[in-house]
């Protein structure tokens, strides 16, 4: 226990590099999965297992938000090829 406390000492000063650490690999997580999620429709499209879609989608409220957002990636991706 006398060894914990010597430890404790030199460890409190960096206590906020380790909260921004920590703050920081979960934003490198969320951002990997986003990065991951965004990069299958590309695949599709580029394949041509996927639809292409040459209209532009409408939004038509959160309940859609999914559809929306792959019709969008699909439509943006067409038009660039």
């Amino acid at each position: 226990m006398k060894y914990l406390k010597k430890i404790v000492k030199y460890i409190l000063p960096y206590k906020i590099y380790a909260i921004l650490n920590i703050i920081s690999n979960v934003f490198y997580a969320l951002f990997g999965v986003f990065s991951f999620l965004t990069l299958i429709p590309m695949l599709q499209v580029l394949f041509e297992e996927g639809e292409k879609v040459r209209v532009q989608p409408v939004y038509k409220g959160l309940s859609h938000i999914k559809e929306w957002g792959s019709q969008f990636i699909d439509y943006k991706i067409t038009m660039f090829i």
